[in-house]
C-alpha cells in the first residue's frame, strides 16, 4: 500500500511515462487544485499537447496489497494507473502473480 506521502511522487512518475488516452502523446502532467470548496485537493492528469484533463480517483488505491509470502516476504503484486478517454478518469488497479514458494 502506498503511504499518503508517497502518493504524489508515485502519480507524477507514472503519469510522466503514460500516453494521453485522447491524442496518444506520451507524458501527462500532474496538476493539483486546492482552490475548490471541498475538503481534499483535486488531482488532475493533463496532457500538455491536447489539454485533455483526467481526474485521478485516489479512492481506487487498495487498502492492502494482498497476503505476504512467509518465505520471500513479497506480496507479488503490481500497482497500475490507467486513464480512460471516455470517462476522463484515472484509476489505480492491482494485479497479482502467484508466488513460487
Amino acid at each position: 500500500m502506498l503511504k499518503p506521502s508517497d502518493l504524489l511522487q508515485d502519480v507524477q512518475l507514472r503519469l510522466s511515462t503514460m500516453a494521453c488516452p485522447s491524442c496518444r502523446t506520451r507524458g501527462l502532467d500532474l496538476r493539483i487544485r486546492c482552490d475548490l470548496d471541498v475538503n481534499e485537493c483535486l488531482y488532475l492528469a493533463i496532457c500538455e499537447d491536447c489539454s485533455a484533463e483526467y481526474w485521478i480517483d485516489r479512492d481506487t488505491l487498495p487498502d492492502g496489497m494482498g497476503d505476504i509470502c512467509r518465505v520471500c516476504g513479497s506480496a507479488h503484486c503490481s500497482l497500475t494507473l490507467s486513464c480512460d478517454a471516455m470517462t476522463h478518469r484515472c484509476a489505480y488497479g492491482v494485479s497479482f502473480t502467484p508466488c513460487p514458494h
